[in-house]
């Protein structure tokens, strides 16, 4: 009898340690620990990263506009022969029209002035129709030749006087004796288009008639 009322005094006593430990707080389950045991989703790792994040929005858009030169060639474009014979002739113009503007502001002669006005206009309606073409090339061998003439033009106008006059003269007869060699032996080797052709010709017939003006003024014999 002693042994049954012994058992049933420890049964109720574990019954009523359970329950205690049931109803304590720090027992209860958490909002943290149940977010803990969630499962969390798999990361693939075969999946594909982002392509080239730097790009931008329209790096691989096929309609997107391509950069442009400040000619008006698409940025990178090569220089075509005829947009390159085409803008070492409108170099060639520029200069000239550069030489007599400044032959003008030095109050040469008239005869000198007036060439120098022939010059002026002649070459300034060549580059009209040279720019008429389309864009123009801007390569080494044109900036090379840009550079030369504004050597040039700066060394021709430390002169004055009578001394500038000849040495104005000169440099036309210089010139334009360089300038149809370029269009002989260049120009026209590069030019493939016909209307492109044609226009190197119809300029050379006038830097020939210029090159024969010149030598008047200068005095020298006709070759």
């Amino acid at each position: 009898m002693k042994t049954s009322l012994l058992a049933l005094s420890l049964l109720t006593l574990a019954i009523a340690t359970a329950c205690d430990r049931r109803d304590d707080p720090d027992n209860a389950p958490t909002a943290e620990k149940t977010a803990d045991s969630a499962t969390l989703p798999a990361t693939d790792p075969t999946a594909d990263a982002p392509m080239n994040p730097g790009a931008g929005p329209n790096a691989m858009d096929p309609n997107a506009t391509p950069a442009m030169n400040a000619d008006g060639t698409p940025a990178g474009a090569p220089a075509t022969d005829d947009s390159l014979a085409l803008a070492l002739l409108a170099a060639v113009d520029d200069h000239e029209i550069q030489a007599a503007q400044q032959a003008l502001s030095k109050q040469v002669s008239a005869p000198v002035a007036a060439y120098a006005r022939m010059m002026e206009k002649a070459h300034t309606d060549n580059l009209v129709a040279t720019k008429a073409f389309g864009a123009l090339a801007d390569t080494p061998e044109v900036q090379s030749m840009k550079e030369k003439a504004a050597s040039d033009l700066a060394e021709l106008g430390k002169q004055s006087g009578k001394a500038y006059e000849t040495a104005y003269v000169d440099a036309m007869v210089k010139g334009h004796t360089e300038a149809l060699a370029l269009i002989d032996g260049r120009l026209l080797s590069l030019a493939s288009d016909g209307p492109v052709r044609d226009h190197l010709t119809k300029t050379r017939g006038h830097v020939a008639m210029h090159l024969e003006e010149a030598r008047k003024l200068q005095g020298a014999p006709k070759a």
